[in-house]
């Protein structure tokens, strides 16, 4: 099989010279293959972070992510609540530039970036982070009192003159 495949491309770019303009055809043929994965992997993209927006404004209405954990806090819903509080300290910390959000980025990502900024919530956030990370994935679920911890740890990332308190 191995044989006569070989003994096909052989054949078929032995022809080639014989095309004229072949060696032009062909990158011809190749910048476009380029630019075509190229332009895929840009729609991909874009087509992703617009889903992951109509999903996000759909789930939670749209609304400020911590107003929305206390709805569902409210409602007896804590693990849905601490995931929403996550997103919605994370937000502020970007909009405040003191880390950049990126999908792939763990609790530990966000503590090493305000670290490294010198940011003086490193800390808080870093508290916050574990207490996060071991509740909704050591555990799995998130209950009242570790909720009301987190949502304590978080008002103190956020709102740092809450520390003196």
């Amino acid at each position: 099989m191995l044989d006569w495949l070989g003994d096909l491309l052989r054949r078929l770019f032995g022809a080639i010279p014989s095309v004229p303009n072949a060696k032009w055809i062909i990158l011809g043929i190749a910048i476009l293959a380029v630019v075509a994965i190229a332009a895929r992997f840009v729609f991909a993209n874009e087509a992703e972070e617009r889903r992951r927006r109509a999903r996000s404004r759909t789930v939670f209405g749209g609304a400020d992510p911590l107003v929305e954990a206390e709805r569902l806090a409210a409602a007896g819903d804590y693990t849905e609540a601490a995931h929403l509080l996550y997103r919605g300290v994370t937000e502020r910390l970007a909009a405040a530039e003191q880390i950049r959000l990126h999908p792939s980025k763990t609790s530990g990502d966000y503590a090493r970036e305000l670290r490294g900024r010198g940011s003086a919530v490193h800390g808080e956030f870093r508290q916050f982070g574990r207490r996060y990370d071991r509740a909704l994935f050591g555990v799995g679920t998130c209950d009242a009192a570790t909720y009301a911890t987190l949502r304590e740890q978080a008002t103190r990332v956020i709102r740092p003159e809450a520390r003196a308190a």
